[in-house]
């Protein structure tokens, strides 16, 4: 079967269904997708593309197989099995006695509507959102093994080679419409990023952080189905592209946020992942990755461009190409990083503060209170004096703080570490670091009323809401044993006002004015 001969059948399959349920069809580069009532029928094209070939029967049937295994782990109520579609491509019909013309994907349908590529241009995506997101990107990370060792699945060679043949395609248009300059700018950052990066590919290989993930991670793919929200359609054509780096997973989200002017909502998602996961060394990969994928939907868009038949269709997915370009070439650019450190006592205000400049300036928060945890693997009832809250235990926190702070700003992004920063040996760690590493330093401070203080604290412990096991009587030994800043350190001292969220907002908003990021 022919690609003209497959558009025939699916429209006369269309038109059959139509006649007892109004059917709609749907094409993308590789799919065609018939919707019925409640049902979906996702048929393959008959398209060999070198990254993907459903060119025949065999290989059709094989990949919707694979397409129900994959899935089925996403989203279990939408994937209900493989049907054939059976009689001529004048008269198909689904499940029939006939000879077999092909093989579809037999989904339940949920409204378009929910979809969050469309919620995003309806109505807007809650920022608020983007928690409840990153913590399901991480459990579908944390729920599948990493890949057998000796497999060369996620290796550097091929790692770097969807990139050329991504490159290779783009090559063709970028010519045609005088972009080989733009295009070449981003082919050499990569090839540079990639030969000072092998080494980190290869050790997160053999870490465990190459699985098999969905790989195709983007907000159409993503859906708030019955109020869960759920993935789907992860890839299932070529398992080079989703026995992946998990960080290359997430970063197609991100991208894609980025790509929409949802800015903030990248940056809250990346934090809450990274804080969900623990994964700040995989920051330094960030850039690379999300250039990757910006070159993976411009290439898709241009695969749509020789499909395409309207003229208007054409120009409008050039203007896409054209702006993943321009995207990457963004990522691609050195950034200005800085290191700060939040200080303040429990209820001061430095988690709220530390969230806002991860949302207005895509600065990476790293929490004492979170790391405490994951460092000692320890449950909530600990003591005060005890455990986690050891001298030597408190020593052992703080430097594994400056670890993860140091790797996040040699990745290239700002760092903001949140911890109360009691003690001078606790600040003097840091800027004894950023001083002979010659690196911008911040040290914010967190005013605010004791009696405010008292109130958030105590409302946050009967609330039981957040990871801070601070109470009243930790608040009470903080007054008493934290030490003053010293004058050096007061000519390094950034006050914020953290009476409310509004006085915050404003406080960052002057940080902006001072150029930190």
């Amino acid at each position: 079967m022919n690609l003209q001969e497959h558009t025939r059948m699916s429209e006369n399959l269309m038109k059959a269904m139509s006649s007892e349920l109004e059917a709609e069809l749907i094409q993308t580069h590789i799919s065609t997708i018939i919707l019925s009532a409640d049902l979906v029928y996702k048929l393959k094209k008959p398209v060999d593309f070198g990254f993907l070939d459903y060119s025949t029967l065999e290989k059709r049937h094989k990949y919707c197989l694979e397409e129900m295994r994959i899935n089925e782990g996403y989203a279990p109520k939408l994937y209900m099995g493989v049907v054939p579609i059976t009689g001529t491509i004048e008269d198909p019909r689904i499940d029939g006695e006939e000879k077999v013309l092909d093989y579809a994907v037999k989904m339940r349908r949920f409204e378009q509507r929910d979809q969050l590529d469309n919620i995003v241009e309806e109505e807007g995506l809650e920022i608020e959102l983007m928690d409840k997101i990153a913590a399901l990107v991480a459990r579908s990370h944390e729920g599948t093994a990493p890949v057998d060792a000796a497999s060369d699945y996620g290796e550097p060679k091929r790692v770097l080679l969807p990139m050329v043949e991504n490159f290779d395609l783009l090559q063709f248009i970028a010519h045609e419409h005088a972009l080989d300059l733009e295009l070449s700018s981003v082919i050499a950052w990569t090839n540079e990023q990639f030969e000072r990066l092998k080494p980190l590919l290869q050790q997160r290989k053999e870490k465990g952080f190459v699985r098999e993930c969905h790989g195709d991670m983007h907000l159409h793919n993503m859906a708030l189905h019955e109020g869960e929200l759920i993935l789907f359609d992860a890839i299932e054509f070529n398992p080079y592209l989703n026995h992946i780096d998990v960080i290359s997973d997430l970063s197609f989200l991100l991208m894609d946020l980025e790509y929409r002017g949802l800015i903030r909502h990248s940056h809250r998602l990346m934090n809450h992942y990274l804080e969900l996961t623990g994964d700040y060394e995989a920051v330094v990969l960030l850039d690379f990755y999300k250039t990757y994928r910006a070159m993976v939907r411009a290439k898709v868009a241009a695969l749509r461009i020789g499909q395409e038949m309207e003229a208007d269709k054409r120009t409008v997915l050039m203007d896409e190409v054209l702006r993943y370009i321009d995207l990457a070439k963004n990522y691609c650019e050195r950034k200005e990083p800085f290191l700060a450190i939040a200080h303040g006592l429990s209820g001061s205000g430095k988690s709220t503060f530390a969230l806002m400049m991860v949302e207005e300036h895509g600065v990476v928060r790293i929490r004492s209170d979170v790391e405490r945890m994951r460092m000692f693997e320890r449950e909530k009832e600990d003591t005060l004096e005890e455990g986690i809250y050891t001298q030597d235990a408190t020593k052992a926190t703080y430097e594994h703080l400056l670890e993860l702070a140091t790797s996040v700003y040699k990745g290239g992004y700002p760092v903001i570490v949140d911890a109360t920063f009691l003690k001078q040996w606790q600040r003097q760690i840091f800027f004894k670091y950023a001083r002979l590493a010659n690196i911008p330093f911040y040290l914010f401070t967190m005013a605010c009323d004791i009696k405010l203080m008292q109130s958030r604290v105590e409302q946050r412990s009967q609330e039981g809401s957040d990871i801070s096991e601070a109470d009243l009587g930790v608040l009470q030994m903080q007054q008493k044993s934290v030490e003053p800043l010293s004058e050096s350190e007061r000519e390094l001292e950034v006050i914020i006002d953290c009476t409310s969220s509004a006085s915050m907002s404003e406080s960052a908003s002057k940080i902006e004015k001072r150029s930190l990021c």
